[in-house]
């Protein structure tokens, strides 16, 4: 629980000083442009692909991205070197201040275009050096449903244990208690062992929600302790 505690309060200074990256819902039918794959090159690198071109100047303005630790001094941040769109114009390499010590947070600035002058979607990644090769993508693909996609084949029984998931609002996570905590009914692994659909509570538009997967492990026995940001 302290870990619960001391990840969310990272959470809540990132969503309130760094207000640029916070997105807001759709009011149109266009499926927007979203983050794809997520990787850690090294201890200055990330790369972030996404589902559609972008425009070039805006995906290499390093003001549209900021980093955050999660567990860290208040209002410190992790300098953005440079960003780099390959040719593509899917893939952005960010070179970075140093992101082997801690968990952090990544926001993108939901006013970068893609190729057909339409604003991303919300694009946040919670991520952890120490623990790279567990990086896992969260998406809502229902009123109560959550689909998790872990980048490797993982233990079916230990997946779908729903003691093994935490779900809360971040702007209720204070304390040593999990406020807006949202129910994890069940989980169940598709056939190819690398895909999650979580039956879940309730989620509303307007919140910024966390996920906690602990205690997961892949078919080799090495565990997955993952988290990560998402919206409805």
């Amino acid at each position: 629980m302290e870990k619960i505690r001391k990840i969310g309060l990272g959470f809540l200074v990132a969503v309130l000083f760094c207000t640029n990256v916070v997105a807001y819902a759709s009011t149109n039918d266009y499926v927007k442009t979203r983050i794809s794959d997520f990787k850690i090159l090294n201890e200055n690198q990330v790369q972030i692909t996404f589902t559609r071109e972008l425009d070039k100047e805006m995906a290499e303005d390093i003001t549209n991205y900021c980093i955050h630790p999660s567990i860290g001094a208040i209002f410190y941040y992790v300098d953005i070197i440079s960003a780099e769109l390959d040719e593509t114009n899917t893939v952005v390499t960010l070179t970075t201040g140093d992101i082997s010590h801690d968990m952090f947070m990544l926001g993108i600035n939901n006013k970068i275009q893609d190729v057909n002058g339409e604003n991303i979607d919300n694009c946040w990644r919670v991520f952890s050096y120490a623990s790279k090769t567990n990086n896992i993508h969260v998406r809502v693909v229902g009123d109560n449903r959550l689909e998790v996609n872990f980048n490797r084949v993982v233990d079916k029984e230990a997946v779908e244990n729903v003691a093994n998931y935490k779900i809360a609002d971040v702007y209720y996570q204070y304390g040593c208690e999990l406020k807006g905590k949202v129910d994890v009914i069940s989980a169940e692994l598709d056939a190819t062992g690398t895909k999650a659909i979580l039956n879940i509570g309730d989620l509303s538009t307007e919140s910024v929600y966390a996920i906690l997967i602990e205690n997961v492990m892949d078919i080799d026995g090495n565990g997955i302790n993952a988290s990560m940001l998402f919206q409805k």
